[in-house]
């Protein structure tokens, strides 16, 4: 909240101007009702959700603490919580993820022919398996470039949001104005994730003799491979350090849900951009200001795409070939749970693909509105003929977008291509398993 002490506008970091307003005083008046005013960038916000949530439980060393005059990110953490997260967490996550890959590959093993749908599941663990590594990795290496990309996040013009803020708020209100329509979207996420407490419950509780324990790792390891059964004791040690392994998947799950949120500042950006465009204030477009406010895009664009643009397409991949291979599964147990996790997660998937692919639809958009109206068409003006074809020239350069450069970008026709092969592959190559 800023103090308001002068009618003056205060000029923020980022060139957003902000606004004390004040009620006109009547001659009969003898006080001054004051509006506060404050700036909210919800985005921002939903991405602090997420970070913050990851340091209390222990997934990252850091959380992003920001300057209150600049919007400049650092990220915090104490010597306390980087020695549990680097030397307790991670390595039973990275242990968790390997041993995973393991079990399977030996309860495999032990059949006498593997079928293409068990190879798949081999395959889709390893995929796991090197995605959930690949992320500790970044998180280890990139924190410089993570808190580059925070910075500029926070300090996006486009993505900032006046709200007049009344003396005596309600706590669902100032909750509303600080998420926006973000809230909804990141309770059905947490929505989703506490299912699979509910998955795993159970199964423990429910099934523990004729599930749980052929399924866990020491059982495997130590009597699946010669068919031998473990005696009290080690069924005892064996689903005591499976529950262990449990909970650490379920922490270890959450750490990708950063996929999800990805989107959200690149595609409200670019749709605030577009309106400024199509909808101006004054009736004619400041293309200077709009070429400086891509700009600000096109930063939010690199830093993710450096920071995660490999990362998200073994997501991609990982999250449907997952889906669709437990499809057949989750559907005839009739459980409740199973549903909720199978098709939430597919509603998520769905809609975080959409956002990104927008982002791309957007500015092809935009660039031929640009081209059609004010390069050639009857919008055109001489004096600011060489600010458009700049833009234009940027538009066509340096498009943004969720994707690594070179390699892919998120598209509606890699999408279309992407989803389409996984579909196929594995509904026609990788038949439901037998009742």
């Amino acid at each position: 909240m800023i103090p308001h002490n002068s009618q003056e506008g205060l000029q923020t970091s980022d060139g957003l101007q902000i606004e004390h307003g004040v009620s006109p005083r009547s001659k009969d008046s003898s006080s001054i009702h004051e509006k506060n005013i404050t700036v909210i960038n919800s985005s921002s916000n939903t991405l602090n959700v997420y970070f913050n949530c990851c340091y209390y439980m222990l997934l990252l060393p850091f959380r992003p603490e920001y300057d209150k005059t600049t919007g400049q990110c650092n990220l915090d953490g104490s010597r306390l919580q980087k020695i549990l997260v680097y030397y307790v967490m991670w390595p039973l996550m990275i242990l968790n993820d390997i041993t995973k890959s393991v079990r399977r590959f030996v309860k495999a093993s032990t059949t006498a022919s593997m079928t293409i749908r068990q190879y798949c599941k081999i395959f889709a663990s390893l995929l796991y398996t090197f995605k959930q590594l690949k992320f500790l990795y970044v998180a280890y290496k990139c924190q410089r470039l993570i808190q580059k990309y925070l910075t500029v996040v926070k300090t996006n013009s486009l993505l900032q949001k006046q709200h007049e803020e009344p003396s005596k708020s309600k706590l669902l209100s100032k909750v509303g104005h600080y998420f926006g329509w973000r809230l909804p979207f990141l309770i059905f996420i947490f929505f989703v994730y506490i299912f699979n407490y509910f998955q795993i419950g159970r199964i423990v509780i429910f099934h523990f003799n004729d599930e749980f324990l052929p399924k866990s790792r020491l059982y495997v390891v130590m009597g699946g491979q010669n068919g031998t059964e473990l005696d009290s004791i080690g069924k005892i040690v064996s689903g005591g350090v499976e529950i262990i392994f449990i909970l650490v998947s379920l922490f270890d799950h959450f750490l990708v849900h950063l996929f999800f949120l990805l989107p959200i500042p690149l595609w409200v950006a670019v749709r605030r951009l577009e309106r400024l465009v199509l909808f101006p204030i004054a009736d004619q477009v400041n293309f200077r200001e709009i070429l400086g406010k891509y700009q600000e895009i096109k930063l939010i664009s690199r830093f993710c795409n450096e920071i995660w643009g490999s990362l998200t397409l073994l997501w991609i991949l990982d999250y449907s070939t997952t889906l669709v291979l437990n499809f057949d599964e989750r559907v005839r147990s009739k459980s409740l749970v199973d549903v909720v996790l199978l098709f939430g997660s597919q509603a998520l998937l769905i809609t975080a693909l959409i956002m990104a692919a927008e982002v791309t639809r957007i500015v092809e958009r935009l660039k031929e509105y640009l081209t059609i109206h004010y390069k050639h068409g009857e919008k055109a003006k001489s004096g600011s003929q060489q600010v458009v074809h700049e833009l234009i020239d940027e538009l066509e350069t340096f498009p943004v977008g969720i994707g690594n450069t070179g390699v892919y970008r998120l598209d509606y026709g890699f999408l279309s291509q992407l989803l389409c092969s996984v579909i196929v592959t594995l509904f026609v190559g990788v038949p439901p398993p037998s009742t």
